[in-house]
């Protein structure tokens, strides 16, 4: 699963819903870029905002940090494994 710069377009309970129902190994996951919230309740995506919100709605297994993206905007990306192999 792709889970891609979508925070301030969608109600994050339900894609934690989406992600853990349909997820099966690997979920690859893109913030958006730093202090960036539409007007939402969403604090920004710094690194530690994302692993707590991880921690605490979705139920991987074992999270990497893969970096920053490097187009047009600073993104936090990740790789959230749901099956140990």
């Amino acid at each position: 699963m792709f889970a891609l710069a979508v925070w301030g377009h969608i109600d994050k309970g339900k894609f934690a819903g989406a992600v853990n129902y349909y997820t099966k190994e690997i979920c690859w996951f893109e913030g958006h870029a730093f202090g960036f919230d539409h007007n939402t309740d969403w604090p920004g995506d710094s690194e530690a905002n994302l692993r707590n919100w991880f921690r605490t709605h979705l139920n991987y297994k074992e999270i990497e940090h893969i970096g920053l993206t490097s187009d047009r905007s600073h993104r936090h990306n990740f790789k959230l494994i749901y099956k140990l192999q």
